[in-house]
């Protein structure tokens, strides 16, 4: 949980300024969804040892409603798809990945029906503790990481940014706006002047 990775929340007084640090990388906790597209020959499986996931409620076990990948063969459909994306840069499906999709089915046994007639499928898979999924190679040529330190003068200062879901992870926040008087948009219009 978030608030079980903050280790240091000092109290607003003194130099304005809020730090925040956390036990692991709070990009590297979120988990990360892909879709992938696999294709099977007509001869063969998919390569997939398929465990139905399970929690611990209250209520005893119970289906968690996805699937774990909990090996994948060698020499299959999966495995094939795999080794050729090492040049590519996404993730290749390994153990403990969840399968939450295959094409519109989402429960584990529409899923594996549709797997079972299918020649082609596309796969939506969730890792846990990585971060966001790996883009195309292609999309991923510009530096996207940066730091601004931003300091407030007065306690009506607000950051000035309006988040959204992002289109290509929705577990993960986009900035959608830099809201005009905030301290993002002053901090902008000093970096383009200096």
């Amino acid at each position: 949980a978030p608030a079980a990775m903050i280790n240091l929340l000092p109290s607003s007084g003194g130099s304005g300024r809020l730090e925040l640090r956390f036990s692991r990388h709070a990009a590297k906790s979120a988990p990360g969804v892909w879709e992938i597209d696999v294709t099977r020959r007509q001869d063969e499986g998919w390569g997939l040892e398929l465990r139905e996931q399970e929690m611990t409620t209250p209520a005893g076990i119970r289906s968690a409603g996805v699937l774990r990948v909990h090996s994948v063969a060698a020499g299959c459909a999966v495995d094939r798809w795999n080794n050729c994306q090492g040049d590519r840069g996404q993730w290749q499906i390994q153990p403990n990945d969840l399968l939450v999709a295959c094409e519109s089915e989402v429960t584990p046994s529409r899923v594996l029906a549709r797997l079972k007639t299918a020649q082609s499928a596309r796969f939506t898979l969730l890792r846990w503790h990585r971060g966001p999924a790996p883009e195309a190679e292609e999309a991923c040529s510009a530096q996207r990481h940066f730091e601004v330190t931003l300091k407030r003068a007065s306690s009506g200062d607000r950051l000035g940014l309006r988040l959204s879901p992002s289109t290509l992870d929705p577990t993960r926040t986009v900035v959608a706006e830099v809201l005009p008087g905030g301290l993002v948009d002053s901090y902008n219009k000093e970096a383009r002047n200096g």
